[in-house]
């Protein structure tokens, strides 16, 4: 910018009265105009320049907050899809030990694992043995300590044939075949 005020302020007057130092002036003038011009020709330029550099700049910064917002979207969802696994290891282990209440031996195990327990099946057999009334209890046999009084006794054939039906209504999933283990189960002897 100051060149070009100072380019503006250097304008020759003009020779009039053509004496020699006013013809060597112009000379010089003229010699002077492709310099001014190149002079004018490159501030010009540069002013493109910084503006096109501060719209790229721009552009970058917008660029910058636009994968920082993508980079902490996928934060939070890596995030969500760790606590999904994790909670769905939990239900797994939860299921196979027999758990009674599933959402409550849930938080559980979650609280004994914030609370520094390394894996969820050491944190679930800590639960068990903490609250073993949370878990059912998977007996071999008899179980004569049943709240619903003594133990049912079946016949090894009756045995066979509840758990033929059961295979099969549990295969097909049709009604007429669960109603024939249903049936089967009410009328097995006590």
């Amino acid at each position: 910018m100051n060149e070009t005020t100072e380019q503006i302020e250097v304008e020759p007057v003009g020779a009039a009265d053509g004496t020699p130092a006013d013809s060597e002036a112009s000379s010089k003038e003229s010699q002077a105009a492709p310099e001014q011009a190149a002079r004018l020709v490159s501030v010009s330029e540069a002013i493109r320049y910084r503006k096109r550099a501060q719209a790229a700049e721009r552009e970058l910064a917008e660029t910058k907050e636009r994968l920082d917002e993508a980079t902490r979207q996928a934060q939070t969802a890596q995030q969500r899809l760790a606590q999904s696994d994790r909670r769905a290891a939990i239900d797994r282990g939860l299921i196979e030990s027999g758990a009674a209440d599933l959402e409550a031996a849930r938080l559980l195990v979650e609280a004994a694992l914030n609370e520094g327990e390394a894996d969820v099946a050491g944190a679930i057999e800590g639960v068990r043995r903490q609250r073993p009334q949370m878990f059912r209890t998977i007996s071999q046999g008899l179980n004569r300590t049943a709240a619903m009084g003594p133990a049912v006794r079946h016949a090894p054939e009756s045995v066979r044939d509840l758990d033929r039906a059961a295979r099969a209504a549990r295969r097909s999933g049709h009604n007429a075949d669960v109603m024939h283990y249903m049936n089967l189960r009410r009328s097995a002897p006590r």
